[in-house]
């Protein structure tokens, strides 16, 4: 089957080689279009390289200067010339942008015969991809404002739950993201005519809202008891100071034993408040086994309603 779509491909494009032959007189119709006579005759000379280059099979090299054409004159020959290229390189996605500008040109007055046998045979091959693009469906849950996308780190827009893909034929990076939630990468490989469809889970992140009361609690408490050890402790210091630049040597004057026993009071204060906010800590880490155990995220992969293939990951 590949092979008879190969031989038709070919064939077809043979027959639209003409197409581009006349594009050297319709670029130079387009004076009025605000493109200057230098970047007209730049287009010119690079279509006349990427002619030669296409016919000695060197379609890479033919695709630069189509390009370098194109990005001048923005044309249905030089777009239809370009995707030519990328669908001879299997840059279908590609192609199909290409060919679809070239197809969408207003029709102006007067035009050369070679913009309306472009958008022609510009149409054929969108026809002809329509069906070979490989597509995925991908169902994404939850969706947010800001749910994201990518593919081979380009974002993709989501219509909803939805989104769409046209991919090129191999293997691709697709990588799931919201706000709020651990995101999810797979590798995803299409082929010519694939129709696959992703459904993807997305595995919530654990926030303030799950942690444990008794973690609160027992932070709180932590935090409480070490203040109350340092202003103890501090306190505790400074009657101690007190005391010790008074006493001649270990006689104390009487009247200090007061300040002596508040200090050696504040300095037990200060120890118990210490190992206080130590338990405190020690219970509020063991009461983190108690967070709640989230289910991975999943992405689940069907290959086209004729296949019977399907694969499932978790992240």
């Amino acid at each position: 089957m590949l092979r008879a779509y190969r031989s038709r491909l070919g064939t077809a494009l043979s027959a639209l080689v003409a197409v581009l032959m006349g594009c050297s007189v319709s670029l130079a119709q387009l004076a009025a279009d605000g493109t200057s006579a230098a970047e007209r005759a730049n287009a010119r000379a690079a279509m006349a390289q990427g002619d030669a280059a296409f016919a000695e099979g060197r379609i890479a090299d033919a695709l630069l200067a189509y390009s370098a054409a194109d990005r001048i004159m923005r044309v249905p020959t030089t777009a239809f010339a370009v995707g030519r290229c990328d669908l001879l390189l299997g840059h279908l996605v590609e192609a199909q942008d290409a060919l679809l500008r070239a197809v969408r040109f207003p029709v102006m007055a007067a035009e050369s015969a070679a913009f309306d046998e472009a958008r022609a045979a510009a149409a054929a091959l969108v026809r002809q991809l329509e069906a070979r693009l490989p597509q995925v469906e991908v169902l994404v849950r939850p969706v947010t404002a800001r749910s994201l996308v990518t593919v081979d780190h380009s974002p993709v827009s989501i219509a909803g739950r939805l989104a769409v893909l046209r991919l090129d034929p191999g293997e691709h990076t697709v990588t799931f993201a919201a706000p709020g939630y651990q995101p999810a990468t797979s590798k995803l490989s299409v082929v010519d005519y694939d129709r696959k469809r992703i459904s993807v889970e997305l595995a919530r992140k654990l926030g303030l809202a799950d942690v444990p009361v008794a973690t609160w609690v027992a932070a709180g408490t932590s935090g409480a008891a070490l203040l109350v050890g340092v202003v103890a402790g501090a306190l505790s210091a400074a009657d101690a100071s007190l005391v010790l630049a008074t006493c001649q040597g270990s006689v104390c004057d009487p009247s200090l034993k007061p300040t002596y026993e508040r200090a050696y009071a504040r300095a037990r204060i200060s120890n118990l408040a210490f190992a206080t906010a130590g338990f405190g800590a020690l219970a509020g880490l063991l009461s983190l086994t108690a967070l709640p155990s989230l289910p991975a995220g999943s992405v689940r992969l069907d290959v086209s309603a004729a296949g019977d293939v399907w694969l499932s990951g978790s992240f």
